[in-house]
């Protein structure tokens, strides 16, 4: 078995990627550091994107800030 992120060496950058964060307004927080909190004390918090990248940042954004969140997919073309 490898590690791929001790067993591969990066070459070049394929791509960037632009990103947005949209929260509910009514929510209670103003940072990320806030959301990340909030989703800590809320398990199964629900985000929704329409593609495959937006599902894969949620997925890491809960991976790293160790939250428990629930993807909602919208219906993309």
């Amino acid at each position: 078995p490898y590690d791929p992120i001790k067993d591969f060496t990066p070459v070049a950058r394929m791509g960037n990627l632009p990103f947005m964060l949209v929260i509910n307004p009514k929510l209670p927080v103003k940072t990320v550091g806030e959301l990340i909190a909030y989703a800590k004390s809320h398990p199964g918090m629900s985000y929704a994107s329409g593609n495959s990248t937006g599902i894969v940042s949620g997925a890491t954004l809960a991976r790293m800030a160790h939250v428990d969140l629930l993807h909602v997919p919208y219906k993309s073309t």
